[in-house]
């Protein structure tokens, strides 16, 4: 109960601070979009890889970059390696 109010503040506080494009989150196993514009066959992807990776609370958000180009990134909870294949992904959708 107390993990899943910690997570929610957690995607409070990265639009407050990260203005980001989008946020998708997995809570519980479910795939959401929180805000933001992105295409449903990525969200459908990022459950896939979810479930594969068996990650039931985390977050992925996408930050403009210096250079003006979305950067993809994630909550702790994510890997580097499951990130990596999260932006794989992203960059073909």
């Amino acid at each position: 109960m107390i993990f899943k109010k910690i997570f929610r503040i957690r995607i409070f506080i990265c639009r407050l601070f990260c203005n980001p494009l989008f946020i998708i989150k997995v809570e519980n196993g479910i795939v959401t979009k929180v805000s933001g514009t992105v295409k449903n066959s990525f969200v459908y992807d990022c459950e896939e890889i979810f479930k594969h990776n068996d990650l039931k609370f985390a977050f992925i958000y996408a930050q403009n970059s210096s250079y003006g180009k979305p950067i993809l990134k994630s909550s702790s909870e994510i890997s580097k390696s499951v990130l990596q294949q999260l932006r794989n992904t992203w960059s073909f959708n």
